[in-house]
């Protein structure tokens, strides 16, 4: 299992505090939650993004929306080029 260690602003972590105290759940439990759920809405919207590029590509409305659709369910995620900006850390 990986580990990674990231600094958060002092209200987030204060956010955190809380939620654990309240629910008797870890700040970890709320923070994998968080990047679980936060990285599938990702995905979907990247998929989304470059299935609406392509459509456009192919003239937009001469491609029926059914096919759009079938094409949503058969993309890879890992199939897509990702541009992580200047602040990644690979």
């Amino acid at each position: 299992m990986a580990m990674l260690t990231l600094r958060i602003s002092d209200d987030l972590n204060d956010r955190l505090t809380m939620m654990a105290e309240k629910t008797g759940r870890t700040k970890t439990w709320f923070v994998k939650k968080l990047i679980r759920e936060g990285l599938a809405d990702l995905e979907d919207q990247i998929m989304a993004e470059k299935a609406f590029a392509e459509y456009h590509a192919a003239g937009g409305r001469n491609q029926p929306m059914i096919e759009w659709s079938e094409y949503l369910k058969s993309a890879e995620v890992d199939d897509l080029p990702y541009d992580e900006g200047p602040a990644s850390t690979k």
